[in-house]
């Protein structure tokens, strides 16, 4: 999955409703009330770890290797990714894949 894949799906999943506006540099727009907030959990720290959080995302990282491993309720084994954000992602699209919302 690219970057712009894995923020559409994550709003799927928390219903937050989102818009891609062509040239620009934000790959996601969430709208409320008429408004545009930029809505990208891989740049924005403070959302993914309210996500992290808010899905109970594990985490073990090797600093020395530059990998990231994270591990969640309903998903067997390590995600890893080489940015933390991507993994944490990744963890919750794969734990709501065929419909395993319900694990978590």
């Amino acid at each position: 999955m690219n970057d712009l894949q894995i923020c559409k799906r994550i709003a799927e999943i928390e219903g937050v409703k989102v818009e891609s506006i062509e040239f620009s540099h934000v790959p996601l727009w969430r709208v409320d009330c008429g408004r545009r907030f930029e809505y990208n959990p891989l740049t924005d720290d403070a959302l993914c770890f309210a996500l992290m959080v808010k899905y109970k995302v594990w985490r073990w990282s090797n600093p020395y290797c530059g990998v990231f491993n994270v591990c969640i309720k309903g998903v067997q084994g390590w995600i890893t990714s080489t940015t933390f954000n991507k993994a944490i992602l990744l963890a919750i699209i794969e734990a709501h894949k065929d419909g395993n919302a319900g694990a978590i």
